[in-house]
């Protein structure tokens, strides 16, 4: 395979059969779907694609910048994905974010903002939500919230999951 983008490198069919080592002598199959080789290192590339594929759908206009708060691989993925496609991007993360992976995103173009302000639970993700909160409010030009297609995002993760299962 060769691909001009990216995402042309997302695979969806590599799987190992495990049943030798976990299936206890019975008839049972387990099988484990590896995601590592996708370009991002994981899973979250497809749902990053879908994100922007789905803020493109709605825009009135090219994307210019997408935000989306991210502590790891949604961020690496969305980086390398609004590279490929020419839209800049900054990931909104926290001092819990490993450094590489915030080197992984910089690596890529992305602007990665890091929220050190706890919020009311103690953690950060509601910090890093009131983050893009703000910006949305401000109406800082040429922002996309990708925030906003998290539950299409949850229904497309369990549609290819069982789109992978029921193919094997």
């Amino acid at each position: 395979m060769i691909g001009s983008a990216m995402e042309d490198l997302v695979c969806d069919a590599v799987f190992l059969d495990a049943s030798p080592w976990v299936g206890n002598g019975r008839n049972n199959r387990v099988y484990l779907k590896i995601e590592g080789f996708n370009p991002a290192g994981s899973v979250k590339i497809k749902t990053a694609r879908y994100l922007l594929d789905d803020a493109l759908r709605r825009s009135d206009g090219p994307l210019e910048r997408v935000i989306e708060s991210s502590s790891g691989n949604l961020g690496i993925a969305m980086a390398m994905l609004c590279a490929s496609r020419g839209i800049a991007f900054e990931c909104v993360a926290d001092p819990n974010t490993l450094a590489e992976k915030v080197a992984l995103m910089r690596h890529f173009g992305a602007e990665v903002t890091i929220i050190t302000r706890r919020d009311a639970n103690g953690g950060y993700l509601g910090a890093r939500i009131d983050y893009i909160r703000k910006i949305k409010v401000s109406g800082a030009n040429g922002t996309y919230l990708a925030r906003r297609g998290w539950p299409l995002a949850r229904s497309f993760s369990r549609a290819l999951a069982r789109g992978c299962v029921s193919r094997r």
